[in-house]
């Protein structure tokens, strides 16, 4: 199989998977006439998502072969994954609960988020942030779960992603696990961290004044 075809069936597995997230009910209050306009920006990141993937995988796949000659990733299966499908990312080891931890870039996170919902981590179980120091970096923290091998087998992943404290810009990832809804809004009013393409980015605690 060449490798444009490989890319084919890449895109089309990932249109198919998110457009079985929906529900018929969510259909609907996506079309309305009083939401369209807050979720019409939706369609548009998708779409912006898919040509990122395939710009990724059309220029690093020259590199590929260097990669995989420099020996295993240090990190574990998914920095291995990763590694494999040319996808930038630094492995961080592992936490003291030994849950793999990944550092991804902002401008990668956006298409690298919705790589891994079409790999499994399609339920976000928590989203953070915190200021890693004073006037230095912050961090919006995301657990993700994979359930492949049952119920009682769920692998965890932790991805980091750092911004500059003087502004700190994530892409939203709303769009792909809506769970995190009301953790990133938490994130932009406690943190200041703005997360592009949310849908509605305001305070959740404090007041707006």
């Amino acid at each position: 199989m060449s490798i444009r075809q490989r890319q084919y069936l890449f895109v089309l597995l990932l249109v198919l998977t998110l457009t079985t997230t929906f529900s018929t009910t969510e259909a609907r209050a996506l079309t309305s006439p009083g939401t369209r306009k807050t979720y019409g920006h939706l369609n548009d990141q998708v779409s912006k998502t898919l040509s990122s993937v395939m710009t990724v995988k059309k220029d690093r796949v020259g590199r590929l072969s260097v990669v995989e000659r420099s020996g295993p990733s240090p990190g574990g299966n998914l920095s291995a994954w990763l590694v494999k499908h040319a996808l930038i990312h630094r492995s961080l080891g592992f936490d003291y609960q030994g849950i793999e931890t990944l550092q991804i870039k902002p401008e990668d996170w956006h298409s690298i988020a919705v790589i891994l919902y079409v790999y499994g981590y399609n339920y976000l179980r928590s989203q953070c942030a915190y200021d890693v120091a004073p006037g230095g970096l912050s961090a919006s923290v995301y657990h993700l779960t994979r359930i492949e091998y049952g119920v009682d087998q769920p692998e965890e992943v932790c991805i980091k992603v750092f911004a500059p404290r003087r502004d700190p810009r994530i892409p939203s990832v709303f769009w792909v696990w809506k769970s995190v809804d009301f953790q990133e809004r938490e994130s932009y009013d406690m943190l200041g961290i703005s997360y592009d393409n949310h849908p509605r980015l305001k305070r959740i605690l404090m007041p707006e004044s």
